[in-house]
């Protein structure tokens, strides 16, 4: 049942959004916790440009948005189609403290990776 109920959250608009990426665009957080912890919503979920929920919260500099993502599974080394991470994103609308967030957890996976 709430397989099924993840799936319906996974439509996407027109603009190819998701119902997690159009509650990030819309700095939603509850709705965005919402669905990422109780529907269950791939976090890496990417719209017609390529850009995921971590892309736009980077680029809005959300900060609370970016952690809760990150903490729910979204990859920061997923790139938009014109090649961009969400670090990348950051930097470009100068989001240092945002920045400074992925710079770290980017870190943390190489180390983990080794």
């Amino acid at each position: 049942m709430l397989r099924r109920l993840a799936a319906s959250f996974e439509a996407v608009d027109s603009g190819g959004r998701t119902p997690l990426l159009t509650a990030v665009w819309n700095c939603h957080l509850e709705m965005a916790a919402y669905l990422l912890e109780t529907v269950g919503v791939n976090p890496n979920a990417v719209d017609e440009q390529g850009a995921s929920a971590l892309s736009v919260a980077a680029q809005q500099g959300n900060r609370e948005l970016v952690v809760l993502l990150l903490r729910m599974g979204a990859e920061p080394s997923l790139k938009d189609l014109a090649g961009r991470t969400a670090l990348d994103v950051a930097t470009m609308y100068g989001h240092d403290t945002i920045r400074a967030v992925l710079q770290v957890c980017s870190l943390v996976i190489v180390s983990e990776n080794g």
